[in-house]
């Protein structure tokens, strides 16, 4: 069935049975039901940084985080030093990037946000943006990716940044000949991330096309292991969700495809134990601890 929205979607958000769309000003929930959307509520908030977790609404307007019911009252209300800049939730975490890039790490598993980090992200250019932010569902680790500005105009960084907030550590990852378009970790395991990738050079837009998708095992450490790549029809398409052992990707006013990362194929109608056994096998395959990966099989 059809959904019709007032205005485009800037933001969307499905946590236990209801799912969100944020048209700015108008934030639309609906309640899921045997496969249909019937309508549960419709709220003004005037903000393109909105997110939902299970029965609460998080949001920011300038320098004020706000935490709503799914009616839309406001329960709570929250300073932060600057206004926010971008905003996302995985799991039990939920990040704010500032205007002055101060990062803010909350812990939101109960309706009151605990903040756990503050922290600097810095590179090493002199003037940056950001343009797209990911957060690990386990908290521990941000990935970001950046345009420098160099000779009177914008530049996409070939550069993919992991940041901690714990530690406050940044390391930098490069794709070779090609910059990040997106990223996106998993959903339930905070080790992997998937990183949307095409084709650039410095000096002029590269002609090929064609979109390569690097699945990434991330260690605590920041240490990073590419796994097999998948390759994509186009460079419009957009990774929008993972959820092991799937990536869901569009172009942008197209139905989402779900497509099986290389290393889980198979993994189709596995039950949840054979897809966190084979995770493990994959995660400690990939970075050296043969011990662990025969236990992990066991």
């Amino acid at each position: 069935n059809e959904t019709k929205l007032h205005a485009p979607i800037l933001q969307a958000g499905m946590s236990n049975s209801y799912l969100m769309f944020n048209s700015m000003p108008q934030c639309n929930l609906f309640n899921i039901h045997k496969g249909s959307l019937a309508p549960f509520s419709n709220i003004t908030i005037n903000s393109d940084l909105v997110a939902l977790k299970d029965e609460v609404i998080f949001d920011c307007i300038k320098s004020t985080l706000e935490v709503r019911n799914l009616q839309g009252t406001v329960k709570e209300t929250m300073s932060i030093s600057t206004p926010a800049k971008f905003m996302c939730l995985n799991g039990r975490y939920l990040c704010i990037i500032s205007e002055d890039y101060t990062i803010m790490l909350y812990d939101v598993q109960r309706r009151s946000p605990k903040i756990q980090f503050t922290t600097i992200f810095t590179t090493e250019y002199d003037n940056i943006r950001i343009r797209d932010v990911s957060l690990s569902c386990g908290g521990f680790c941000l990935s970001i990716s950046v345009d420098f500005f160099k000779d009177g105009q914008w530049h996409p960084s070939p550069n993919l940044y992991l940041h901690s907030p714990q530690f406050d550590k940044t390391v930098s990852l490069v794709f070779e000949g090609r910059i990040p378009k997106c990223h996106k970790w998993d959903s339930e395991d905070s080790r992997l991330l998937c990183v949307e990738t095409i084709p650039f050079d410095i000096n002029y837009e590269s002609s090929v096309t064609g979109t390569i998708v690097f699945p990434l095992f991330v260690a605590d450490s920041l240490e990073s292991f590419k796994q097999a790549p998948l390759n994509l029809d186009s460079d419009l398409e957009e990774i929008w969700y993972v959820e092991l052992p799937r990536i869901y990707h569009s172009k942008q006013q197209d139905k989402p495809d779900g497509t099986v990362l290389t290393q889980f194929e198979g993994l189709n109608n596995a039950d949840e134990t054979s897809k966190k056994a084979l995770m493990e096998l994959n995660f400690h395959l990939a970075t050296g601890n043969i011990d662990a990966a025969f236990n992990a099989i066991r």
